[in-house]
């Protein structure tokens, strides 16, 4: 009871651990073949997705990659590392600095940058999913509060119920731990947008924050809609 209570408390640092864990420990295991020989983890997207932004950083179009179809934004995001890791920044550093530096830098490797950003990406969306449900649940009528009261008793937690609909959802975290760009997607059209446009619960409507909601709403669509691309 202990570990649910923890669990449905701290959805996020444990939804984020999850998912660190085995972004690291199952490409290492499958991937390397140190669990299982010829099963792989990782997406093969997502060897596109690092090949294309080999090719950002070498001043080169993503688009010579073979098979890229997807935003430049992506490419050119996942290129920002490469930077840390050429040109002669291990000029006059000894062997323990480089150790030392490469094990604070870790996080910079092509092989776990992308899928760093994509973890981080989908717990926002769990945290935004989990946010919206508890609002909704806070502002329903007294008989379907107590209805829904009896329910969630009965699975000793609502606030567990709540996290378990994104943020342990073993399908959203196999998405983004095999390095899908799956959860950008969903952060950006389906969740940010709907989020500026109905406003914050509580919130008094003016003309002005309807109609900034809706400027800023526009846009976050537009980027979704480019970060969805289908050349």
């Amino acid at each position: 009871m202990r570990a649910l209570r923890s669990l449905a408390g701290h959805p996020v640092f444990y939804g984020l651990t999850i998912r660190l864990v085995i972004m690291v420990a199952l490409p290492l295991l499958l991937d390397d073949g140190l669990l299982l020989q010829g099963v792989r983890y990782t997406d093969i997207d997502y060897d596109v997705f690092t090949d294309a932004a080999d090719y950002v950083a070498s001043g080169r179009s993503p688009y010579e990659r073979h098979t890229y179809r997807y935003t430049p934004f992506l490419a050119s995001l996942l290129a920002w590392p490469a930077q840390f890791q050429g040109g002669d920044s291990g000029v006059g550093v000894g062997a323990s600095s480089a150790s030392i530096l490469s094990l604070l830098t870790w996080w910079l490797d092509r092989r776990y940058f992308g899928r760093l950003l994509f973890c981080v990406a989908d717990v926002v969306c769990g945290t935004i999913i989990v946010s919206l449900r508890r609002k909704a649940r806070k502002s329903l009528n007294d008989d379907t509060k107590e209805e829904l009261t009896t329910i969630l008793q009965a699975l000793q937690s609502p606030q567990l119920i709540d996290s378990l609909w994104w943020m342990y959802n073993p399908l959203a975290i196999n998405i983004c731990t095999r390095g899908s760009a799956e959860s950008f997607v969903v952060i950006l059209p389906v969740l940010l947008t709907v989020v500026l446009l109905v406003g914050r619960s509580g919130d008094k409507a003016t003309r002005g924050s309807i109609v900034g909601r809706a400027i800023v709403a526009g846009i976050m669509h537009g980027i979704a809609i480019h970060s969805k691309l289908y050349p």
